[in-house]
C-alpha cells in the first residue's frame, strides 16, 4: 500500500514523493535502530508533512500537530498565532489541549502576559527548554505548573518582520527533555 502525494507550497516548489510507513493501531510504525518496527518513532516525513498537507481548517493543522506530539511522547500542546493586525490590538489566537480547569486558571491568572515562555517567544526564535532556572521569573507559575502534574516542556517560536508570530509548547507529565 504506498500512497504518494506531490503538494504545490509555491508556484514550481514541490514537496518529493514519500511512502508512508506501515501502521500499528493506526499509527505509523518506523523500523527502529533494530530493523523492528517501533510505532512511537515519528518519521521526518510526518514532521514535514505537517507543513504541506492541506488541512481544511486551523483546527485540522492543530489535530495533526497534537497527533505528531503524542508520537512523540507529549501528552500536551499548545499553539498560539498573534497576527500583526489590527495594530492597536493584535488579534491572538489560541489552540490546545490543557485541561479546562487549568485553562481557566492560566486565564485568570493572567498568565499569557508573565509566562517567561511566551516572553522568550515574543522577542527570540531560540527554542525554549523548561526548567526552575527558565522560570525563575515567574516561579508561581512554575509551581501551578508542576501542580497541575507537568514535569517538563519546550517551545519554539517563529517569527516574522510583518510582526505575526506564533508559539508551538510541548509538555509532558514525564522526563525531562
Amino acid at each position: 500500500n504506498i500512497k504518494k502525494h506531490i503538494f504545490t507550497v509555491e508556484p514550481g516548489i514541490k514537496v518529493r514523493p514519500f511512502q508512508l510507513p506501515d501502521t500499528v493501531e493506526g499509527r505509523y510504525a518506523y523500523p527502529s535502530a533494530s530493523g523492528e518496527k517501533d510505532e512511537h518513532a515519528v518519521g521526518h516525513e510526518d514532521l514535514l508533512n505537517l507543513l504541506v498537507t492541506p488541512a481544511a481548517c486551523p483546527a485540522g493543522v492543530f489535530a495533526s500537530i497534537e497527533r505528531v506530539a503524542f508520537q512523540l511522547g507529549f501528552e500536551h500542546v499548545a499553539f498560539g498565532f498573534q497576527s500583526p493586525y489590527p495594530v492597536t490590538q493584535p488579534k491572538i489566537t489560541l489552540f490546545n489541549n490543557y485541561s479546562q480547569p487549568w485553562q481557566e486558571h492560566y486565564s485568570k491568572a493572567g498568565y499569557l502576559f508573565t509566562d517567561p515562555s511566551v516572553i522568550h517567544g515574543r522577542k527570540s526564535q531560540q527554542p525554549f527548554l523548561w526548567s526552575n532556572e527558565t522560570f525563575a521569573s515567574n516561579q508561581a507559575l512554575w509551581t501551578d505548573v508542576q501542580d497541575h502534574g507537568i514535569k517538563a516542556g519546550w517551545a519554539q517560536s517563529s517569527l516574522e518582520s510583518s510582526g505575526a508570530g506564533s508559539l508551538l509548547t510541548l509538555c509532558r507529565r514525564s522526563e525531562s527533555i
